[in-house]
């Protein structure tokens, strides 16, 4: 057994994946799971503009569709958003008054899979992108997978989410739930999202997947296409994770005295400007930036970096304020 942080004690990631039947047969180059292999997840709420073209994305997929099942969980919708969905197949499952996480929960509780696959409303994913997110599983626990701007988005921001934003600083990067895929004994082992927070679920998540010994694999090429969002929406969203930076502290810093966290702080901002120029450079060799808009890139960079470190600031000397800000 392995003690999680909070001190729930936790099954060792050996004994979780040699539990027989409930453990996936995967393989390096293709999976072999019995259906259904993979228990599609999307959260919803109020999402009649967006639902058809999600679902329709995951309809086109490679992957055999008698091999996964989409469960839409609707977490109180005002419009037609249950109805679009079931017209497109998908099953659906009614949790109000939760938050995202517990909605993500929730429709794990009714899932068939043995693999967990993890989208929003908001997103559409590439058409291989269950094919190879369950190949990649093959020497891992969790993928969390690549979230790009759509194809045609063009713009300062498109560039900065396509080749900075949304791209993972290095091995340590946690699973976004707009784009994972879960090994069921794994996220049932870990006892799912924190559900009480609706802000920063995934990465507790993956904080408790790594110290309880599991393995989170990045990988590129398991692509999921998210809107570009605005400025107000990243000030938002900056607010939002800011409030959950209170709820990570205990995990990335411990009992470290206060010169010390600064410290690991700084070497934290100093590995994320390293991480996005040279993935700005990159692309700049690859001739898919100009430099004006390897500048503006870097430039909105510093712009968010900053603030988000504000919004950090904000949400722990006046979270009220905070919250405020972070509402849609």
């Amino acid at each position: 057994m392995i003690d999680h942080p909070a001190g729930q004690a936790i099954e060792s990631p050996r004994a979780v994946l040699d539990g027989g039947s409930q453990q996936p047969a995967l393989s390096a180059g293709r999976a072999t799971l019995t259906p259904p292999d993979v228990s599609v997840v999307v959260p919803a709420r109020d999402a009649s503009a967006c639902i058809e073209a999600c679902l329709l994305s995951l309809e086109t997929q490679t992957l055999s569709r008698d091999r996964f099942e989409v469960i839409v969980v609707d977490n109180g919708s005002t419009d037609d958003t249950v109805a679009k969905a079931e017209a497109m197949g998908a099953r659906c499952l009614s949790a109000q008054g939760i938050t995202v996480y517990g909605a993500r929960n929730a429709g794990v509780t009714v899932a068939r899979g043995h693999v967990l696959a993890f989208t929003d409303s908001d997103c559409q994913v590439d058409d291989r992108w269950l094919e190879t997110g369950l190949s990649s599983l093959w020497d891992c626990d969790i993928v969390a997978g690549r979230i790009a701007p759509p194809l045609s988005a063009r713009g300062m921001l498109a560039d900065y989410d396509r080749h900075i934003g949304r791209r993972h600083w290095g091995p340590d990067a946690n699973c976004a739930a707009g784009n994972a895929l879960v090994r069921r004994a794994v996220f049932d082992a870990l006892g799912g999202f924190d559900a009480l927070h609706g802000t920063a679920g995934d990465s507790l998540f993956s904080m408790r997947a790594r110290a309880a010994g599991f393995r989170i694999r990045y990988c590129d090429d398991v692509v999921v296409y998210h809107p570009v969002d605005g400025w107000m929406r990243r000030v938002r969203g900056a607010f939002r994770e800011g409030l959950g930076s209170s709820l990570k502290e205990p995990m990335l810093y411990g009992a470290l005295r206060p010169h010390r966290k600064l410290l690991r702080r700084v070497g934290n901002l100093c590995g994320q400007m390293r991480a996005a120029a040279r993935n700005g450079w990159s692309a700049r060799q690859r001739g898919e930036v100009t430099i004006l808009q390897l500048v503006a890139m870097l430039w909105a960079v510093g712009v968010l970096t900053t603030l988000g470190y504000v919004a950090t600031g904000v949400a722990r000397c006046a979270p009220r304020i905070a919250r405020r800000l972070a509402r849609d």
